[in-house]
This record gives C-alpha cells, sequence and structure tokens, in this order.
C-alpha cells in the first residue's frame, strides 16, 4: 500500500487541478457538492467502495458503473477526475483529495475550520455564538465542525490551525491532579 505522505501528495495536485478548474468554470461549490455526494454514496455503499477497489475487475467495467451511478448526479468535470483515478488506479485518494479540495477552497475563501468538541449537542444558537465569539477574538472567518465527546465531561474544546483552547473539565481536574501531587 502507497505511503499516507504519499498519497496526501497526490491528493493536493488532483485537489488543486480542480481548484483552477472551477475557479475558470465557476463551479467551486458545484464541485464540492459532486465530490462530497460521490463519498457520501461510496461510504453508504461498502459494495460500491469495494467494486471500484478490487484489482481484477477491469478499469472499463468500473467506469460503466461510475458512469451509471453518477453521471446525471454529479458534475462531468468530477466523473472525468474519477475516470481519471481508475485509470490510474488512484481511488485510494479519493478521500485524501476532498479534503484537500475543502482545505483549499477555505483558504480561498479565507475560512478557518474549528472543530469545537463538547460532550453533549448543542444547539444552532450556541454554534453561532462561539463562531461569532472566535471570528470576534482572532479576526479570521470561522466555520464550525461540531464533534460530541462524553469523556470531556463538560466545558468545550475548540482546535482551529495548530491552536487548541481547552475549556473542557477534563483537563481541569487533570490540571488540579497535577498540583495536587
Amino acid at each position: 500500500m502507497v505511503e499516507e505522505h504519499q498519497i496526501s501528495i497526490v491528493a493536493s495536485r488532483y485537489a488543486q487541478a480542480l481548484i483552477r478548474l472551477g475557479e475558470e468554470n465557476h463551479k467551486l461549490d458545484e464541485y464540492l457538492h459532486s465530490l462530497v455526494r460521490v463519498q457520501n454514496t461510496l461510504a453508504e455503499n461498502k459494495e460500491l467502495a469495494k467494486f471500484l477497489e478490487h484489482p481484477i475487475i477491469s478499469k472499463e467495467d468500473k467506469k460503466e458503473v461510475v458512469c451509471n451511478v453518477f453521471q446525471s448526479h454529479i458534475s462531468i468535470d468530477i466523473l472525468n477526475t474519477l475516470k481519471v483515478l481508475l485509470d490510474r488506479n488512484r481511488t485510494y485518494i479519493f478521500n485524501s483529495l476532498i479534503s484537500h479540495y475543502k482545505e483549499l477552497l477555505n483558504q480561498k475563501r479565507n475560512i478557518t475550520m474549528a472543530e469545537v468538541i463538547t460532550a453533549v449537542p448543542i444547539n444552532e444558537d450556541i454554534k453561532y455564538k462561539l463562531k461569532d465569539k472566535l471570528q470576534s477574538q482572532f479576526n479570521k472567518n470561522f466555520q464550525i465542525e461540531h464533534r460530541i465527546d462524553p469523556e470531556i465531561i463538560a466545558g468545550v474544546i475548540v482546535k482551529f490551525g495548530d491552536r487548541v483552547i481547552d475549556g473542557s473539565i477534563k483537563s481541569k481536574l487533570k490540571n488540579m491532579k497535577k498540583h495536587l501531587a
């Protein structure tokens, strides 16, 4: 299997090409929606994903299936990208390609992704207030991705770029234990 670093480099090049093409054709969002649709379809249909990765099945058969499944649902440019990945036996980079595409698109739009981790679900109003607070404090545009982790007990952890703001009870208890020991 190919090393993770190599996958990232190759996927990044495909993502950069799609960004350039999307800018030229004014289809950056359409490409993103198409990429996510393919990703969701493959995640929901493991048999299809296995079929596309199977070494014995011909590239032509794989491309035919991809066309039948996706042709009327995604951008022609993304369909063609899938065919190129199939031709070059690089379907394994697809998820990395999507991650790089999103990252490049966010950079282009000056958006910083922030991962917000809480012990329980939070409503949209709290997400909006948190986003607003981050934007005013750091003078950046933020997009929030929320994740639930009961292990943090309570509070919130915010991660973006190389920063971590840890306001969780778990970390406060760890610090207290350290100071008491």
